[in-house]
């Protein structure tokens, strides 16, 4: 466990205001919170003027510089072994797959998600830990898991890894 920053390690949700509900689930591939404008191809995120929520039916190589300036993705197909899902955990980007809720109209640059029609540029927050894609930005929790990284470093028994 040499080189590893248990530190480090943060566990952390979405916190959405009472009353207000998920506009979609899907299957959670990348934990983590994010949110950002809505962006609906590789373009989008780079030009986006801060990190964009890059919402795709799937990606391809093709997407790859846009899921690297997104801060989350989420695709309408997909699996936690997707294309989408194993980049974005590697680029360290919460993710959703296989949203099938999700519905794209990319020549009117628009999305429905559910009942909820957004425009490409509106504000979602995706928790990738629950799957769940919410309106606007949420606030985000977050905890340190003291108990689980007190159970890896006994596995270690290598005081290399014991808190500082």
């Amino acid at each position: 466990m040499a080189g590893l920053d248990l530190g480090a390690i943060v566990e952390e949700r979405a916190v959405a205001p009472p009353g207000v509900a998920p506009l979609a689930r899907g299957t959670p591939a990348g934990p983590g919170v994010a949110s950002g404008p809505v962006a609906l191809d590789a373009e989008g995120a780079l030009a986006s003027p801060e990190p964009a929520i890059l919402v795709r039916p799937d990606t391809c190589t093709s997407d790859l510089a846009g899921m690297h300036a997104a801060a989350g993705v989420l695709t309408a197909i997909g699996s936690r072994t997707s294309h989408a899902a194993v980049v974005a955990r590697q680029l360290g980007r919460p993710c959703i797959v296989g949203c099938t809720s999700l519905r794209l109209d990319l020549a009117r640059r628009r999305l429905r998600l559910g009942d909820t029609e957004l425009a490409e540029g509106d504000v979602l927050t995706l928790d990738g830990t629950t799957g769940e894609v919410w309106p606007g930005r949420l606030a985000v929790e977050r905890w340190r898991p003291a108990a689980l990284l007190d159970e890896v470093r006994s596995w270690a028994g290598d005081e290399a890894c014991q808190p500082a």
